[in-house]
């Protein structure tokens, strides 16, 4: 498996670390940006998102556009900043490089040559994640400008706020496309969607419910600007 990923990183590496370069580029010119944004059209007819739920593993054909935190584009294993939100998204694409080195180096400690069934997984792995990562044309940056927690009392709450500037870059030149101003209110029916036995479970499951709105709302909200 070790010569298998050699190979692999031989044949792929260059590419993969080309457009990890245009990310990190991407980052830095998202952070210059004046907040908060002002809606725009995003000029970027042909750009198409993956499914929203971002951990299921259906993928839509053709598509070339990821949301992401802003501080993911720099940083996969970014954690929220006290206050923010998390957007939920996957971003193992985003480390391909380093997981396939981390996967060649712990052969050397491996005393059994893995089975074939094993190497092939691991290859049509690092295929898929390089293949979205290399199919990304756009990327949108959420960048949070507001964040106002719920507050659950009793049988009632206050909605919880989340907004933020979603930066929509072309990945090839490292432009900004178009720039949207997108926000999320708690869903009036959130509470009869859990079992909720005390107050920090509530607090917990109304900002889940936030965090699960930003990625549909600001696909929605993206898609309608390209009109």
């Amino acid at each position: 498996m070790q010569v298998a990923i050699d190979g692999w990183l031989e044949q792929h590496g260059a590419a993969v670390r080309s457009q990890r370069d245009h990310l990190l580029a991407i980052y830095a010119k998202a952070k210059s940006v004046p907040s908060p944004v002002a809606d725009t059209k995003v000029d970027a007819a042909d750009l198409l998102f993956h499914n929203t739920s971002p951990f299921k593993d259906k993928q839509v054909a053709g598509a070339n556009a990821e949301i992401l935190a802003l501080e993911k584009a720099r940083d996969p294993d970014a954690l929220p900043a006290e206050g923010e939100l998390r957007v939920p998204a996957s971003t193992e694409f985003l480390r391909v490089l380093e997981l396939a080195a981390q996967e060649r180096n712990s052969l050397l400690n491996q005393s059994l040559d893995p089975i074939e069934q094993q190497v092939e997984s691991k290859l049509k792995w690092l295929d898929r994640e390089s293949s979205k990562l290399l199919g990304l044309k756009y990327v949108v940056l959420l960048r949070q400008t507001e964040y106002v927690p719920p507050e659950f009392a009793g049988k009632s709450f206050l909605s919880g706020l989340y907004r933020a500037d979603a930066l929509v870059f072309r990945v090839a030149d490292e432009t900004l496309v178009g720039t949207v101003s997108v926000g999320v209110r708690n869903k009036a029916q959130v509470m009869t969607k859990f079992s909720l036995k005390n107050g920090s479970d509530a607090k917990d499951a109304l900002k889940r419910d936030l965090e699960d709105g930003i990625r549909p709302v600001t696909v929605a909200d993206v898609l309608k600007a390209m009109k």
